[in-house]
């Protein structure tokens, strides 16, 4: 959910309610983002420089990437975008980073989990991290109106 700049993060309940545990909001001035997540039993509080402005929470299960995708100006020619990670691991000195940039290059079209899709080869800086297993992705979008069908990263999305 996003108001007013403020993103939350909730997690689903018994009866279709939630309960929020992440909060992220956006200071348009400096381009910095805060970050606050409630653990169970602790709080965890950070904060990142967004480098670009078309950019994604990768974390988040690619939520805000698939709202976006579907306003893709040409998806044929490709496409690029930023990305942040949200690592809510305790231990973790930086728990909120920025992760780089990543080039969608459209490789063809055709079938994927039952839909018709654009895939995409992504490469680019946010899989040089210490988290990451590889150097390239690939992303596939629905052909008829640009969501996320499936992805495959070679970063984790979150611990475990």
């Amino acid at each position: 959910m996003k108001e007013n700049g403020l993103c939350h993060r909730a997690a689903l309940q018994p009866d279709a309610q939630h309960m929020e545990f992440a909060f992220l909001e956006l200071n348009p001035e400096t381009g910095v983002v805060d970050m606050r997540v409630q653990l169970p039993d602790m709080e965890i509080r950070n904060d990142v420089e967004i480098e670009v402005a078309n950019w994604t929470l990768f974390d988040f299960d690619l939520a805000s990437f698939t709202v976006a995708t579907p306003h893709l100006d040409n998806p044929p020619e490709g496409f690029g975008f930023g990305m942040a990670l949200l690592w809510a691991e305790p231990s973790t000195q930086d728990p909120f980073f920025w992760m780089g940039e990543v080039t969608a290059e459209h490789v063809g079209q055709g079938e994927r989990l039952g839909a018709i899709t654009d895939e995409y080869l992504l490469t680019g800086s946010a899989f040089e991290n210490d988290l990451s297993t590889g150097k390239e992705g690939r992303l596939w979008l629905a052909a008829d109106d640009g969501h996320v069908v499936d992805a495959i990263m070679p970063v984790p999305i979150h611990p475990g």
